[in-house]
């Protein structure tokens, strides 16, 4: 996979996940050979191109790319997933999406998640936008931060994080919780649905609590990246961290 963004190439890099940096051997901003010289440092192999034989490898005129690992982060199951959250702190959230199909969707939504704190992403296999090059590039690189794992059923990924101690939350624009009720005083699972269906009536059945968010103006839901933020933000006013530790 190559990404092409300044920014994002540098959070690839912060990350580990660049297997390699092309970059045109006629290109002299500062901001590329700084991307460089970064790659060099931490033994990334970097190749200087003529501009001709780096469009025709990397099929853009990008005057920098990186080829990087498809799956940054990767927990290797739910199971993994929490035990990571748990490390993280007393009152992890993992945020699990359901039928989040579109990638721009998926990558304002690992935006969020890294910037609040969230421990995890879990996806389904099927019926989901996958962790893609237009991913990284909407979530401004956020999404090499983030672990994430897929599962092939999202409804046994719930029993498997209940077992271990989880608490479930849906997100529902006619929950009887308001996010401002909602406790989070536990490891969490915060289940996002679609735009168009919400979360799947067998995996809403499994939740412990269905919270929404208080709307006062003209519309009655809203984005589910916007959502997901709203939540995410409601989350962490609960669980604040505490500087020092």
């Amino acid at each position: 996979m190559f990404i092409t963004a300044k920014n994002v190439i540098a959070e690839a890099l912060k990350a580990g996940t660049v297997k390699r940096l092309l970059v045109d051997e006629s290109e002299s901003k500062q901001r590329v050979r700084e991307l460089a010289d970064l790659a060099a440092r931490q033994d990334v192999r970097v190749e200087y191109l003529p501009r001709t034989t780096l469009r025709k490898t990397t099929e853009t005129s990008a005057p920098i790319v990186a080829e990087v690992s498809d799956t940054p982060l990767a927990a290797y199951s739910a199971a993994s997933l929490a035990e990571m959250a748990k490390a993280a702190g007393k009152c992890p959230l993992i945020l699990m999406l359901d039928g989040i199909t579109d990638v721009h969707n998926l990558g304002a939504i690992m935006r969020s998640a890294h910037y609040f704190g969230a421990a995890g992403v879990v996806l389904p296999k099927d019926n989901s936008a996958r962790v893609t090059t237009d991913v990284h590039r909407t979530s401004a690189g956020a999404s090499y931060h983030i672990p994430t794992v897929t599962v092939v059923n999202l409804s046994q990924a719930v029993a498997e994080l209940k077992d271990l101690g989880f608490w479930i939350y849906a997100a529902d624009g006619k929950g009887d919780i308001p996010l401002a009720d909602a406790k989070f005083d536990t490891p969490s699972v915060l289940i996002m649905g679609s735009e168009h269906g919400g979360v799947r009536q067998k995996l809403y059945e499994k939740a412990d609590f269905r919270v929404r968010i208080e709307h006062y103006g003209g519309f009655d839901s809203l984005n589910v990246s916007t959502a997901a933020a709203v939540f995410l933000y409601g989350w962490r006013m609960k669980n604040p961290v505490v500087q020092g530790k």
